[in-house]
């Protein structure tokens, strides 16, 4: 959540001759709803379950970069799966610009709303996000690729992104 991922993913697609697959994007389309009014009305779980079912559908496409929401890999066996059918990478970004990031973030995301609907403020926001990477971290850090996004901008990621793609023969 927050580390790039919807931004990075487009690129890296256009530079490996991809298509790219937002989870999320996807998810609504299918739900004909928000993620927002999905965890609202149905919850977090049954938001994971339809992100699980979005997920394995992939396994049927080739040549695609799929972003995935930030609990998607987390549920129980969900990483194992993804590895078998595909290249994980993780983009590990540290807890404040995570934070920052989601802070100034436009879009609503239900996991940084207080039990009343409303967002949190920045230091709530920064201790949910090191809450969630206590437990979070240690399976992303299991990725094919770990990938720091470079402060220089975004192409950088992305050319950091390939290269260590290539270095695993996943891509020409």
């Amino acid at each position: 959540m927050g580390s790039g991922k919807s931004t990075v993913g487009p690129i890296l697609a256009n530079v490996l001759g991809a298509s790219f697959l937002d989870l999320d994007v996807e998810i609504a389309a299918m739900a004909g709803r928000r993620i927002a009014q999905l965890f609202d009305e149905e919850g977090e779980a049954a938001f994971r379950a339809r992100e699980r079912q979005a997920l394995e559908a992939t396994a049927s496409r080739s040549d695609v970069v799929v972003a995935t929401g930030g609990g998607a890999l987390v549920q129980p066996g969900a990483m194992a799966w993804a590895k078998r059918h595909g290249t994980v990478v993780y983009l590990r970004v540290p807890t404040a610009a995570l934070a920052a990031r989601l802070a100034h973030a436009r879009a609503v995301r239900p996991l940084m709303l207080d039990p009343d609907g409303q967002r949190l403020d920045a230091d709530a926001i920064e201790a949910k996000v090191q809450t969630m990477l206590d437990v979070r971290g240690p399976i992303y850090e299991t990725a094919h690729v770990v990938v720091e996004p470079d402060a220089r901008g975004v192409g950088y990621t992305v050319d950091a992104v390939a290269r260590a793609l290539r270095l695993l023969g996943d891509v020409a």
